[in-house]
């Protein structure tokens, strides 16, 4: 059954990144961003099924239906009734779509809340902050390193008001054998063979652990927008990769972006357990975020995303 629901400003939200307009002789309906408010429980699949607005009085919404598998239909719907399923958007499993994703889930099992806690402790500042939920922090410090970290390459960028554009410098080199593969991984990506941008690179390691983790991050202004291009990858001891986050080649606006972008802030033990996990941060347009991956015999999941704030 179907339910109509009016959400609060706290809980969970699930986020387009795209800009989207629905036109009909009744509305005019733009939006940067879907973001969808819910509490889901960690240790048990969530049902999405609703009809989800942001605001009550709001004549028009989301319907997320049930549809075969474990796919969801996601339709805009106004005066004028609903989209049809997969006419608006594609039919998605929410959870796993990169497109998608959910802020400040309720943690229900001792992992989750100890992953949190520490989190807390180690990379939050003000809370709340901006206009994200009470649970949520200011994560502009991102100088929170650990003790223990061999940094093998690194890059600082810093804001030129005369450029009004980023100033990149590489701190440490990178092999060259990791570098064409980053570069492959990047060009799987889209980006051009000759694209006249700069590429930065990140080779954090420890010897605590038989994996490193690496980033390439392209970017090349042009005028008021910016192309960009990202990959963090699991680098194991034979040279084998596996992606943790991407970001492929796209042009955007430079002060108003329709991208995610990702960047390392730690490796650290976030349960108390001996075992490092990997923290990023994931940056969208007024919208930051942390999320946690852990590394079990060479593969990656992620176990905890959300905090953070947004504007």
């Amino acid at each position: 059954m179907t339910a109509s629901i009016c959400l609060p400003q706290s809980g969970a939200a699930i986020t387009e990144q795209r800009t989207l307009a629905m036109k009909s002789r009744y509305i005019s309906f733009a939006l940067s961003a879907l973001c969808f408010f819910l509490v889901a429980a960690c240790n048990k699949p969530a049902d999405f099924t609703g009809f989800w607005k942001t605001n009550c009085t709001d004549a028009f919404g989301i319907q997320v239906k049930k549809q075969t598998g474990n796919l969801f239909s996601v339709s805009f719907c106004g005066p004028g009734g609903c989209s049809a399923p997969g006419e608006w958007m594609p039919n998605t499993p929410i959870v796993t779509d990169p497109k998608y994703r959910m802020l400040s889930a309720a943690c229900t099992n001792e992992s989750c809340k100890q992953i949190e806690a520490f989190l807390k402790k180690h990379y939050c500042g003000e809370s709340p902050a901006g206009n994200g939920p009470d649970e949520g922090c200011d994560l502009r410090d991102r100088a929170k390193r650990s003790s223990g970290i061999t940094v093998v390459a690194d890059y600082d960028c810093e804001w030129n008001e005369t450029t009004n554009a980023a100033d990149c410098k590489q701190q440490g080199q990178i092999t060259p054998q990791l570098r064409t593969i980053l570069f492959r991984k990047l060009q799987q990506l889209g980006l051009p063979a000759e694209a006249p941008g700069n590429t930065y690179f990140k080779v954090w390691q420890s010897d605590r652990v038989h994996w490193s983790v690496a980033q390439a991050d392209y970017s090349h202004r042009i005028g008021d927008d910016i192309e960009l291009c990202e990959v963090i990858a699991l680098v194991d001891q034979n040279s084998n990769v596996t992606v943790l986050r991407k970001l492929p080649f796209t042009k955007t606006d430079v002060d108003v972006p329709k991208t995610t972008e990702w960047s390392l802030l730690d490796l650290a033990d976030t349960r108390g357990r001996g075992h490092l996990d990997i923290v990023l941060v994931g940056d969208a347009y007024e919208d930051h975020w942390l999320e946690v991956v852990s590394v079990e015999n060479g593969f990656p999941k992620t176990m905890f995303s959300g905090l953070g704030y947004y504007l």
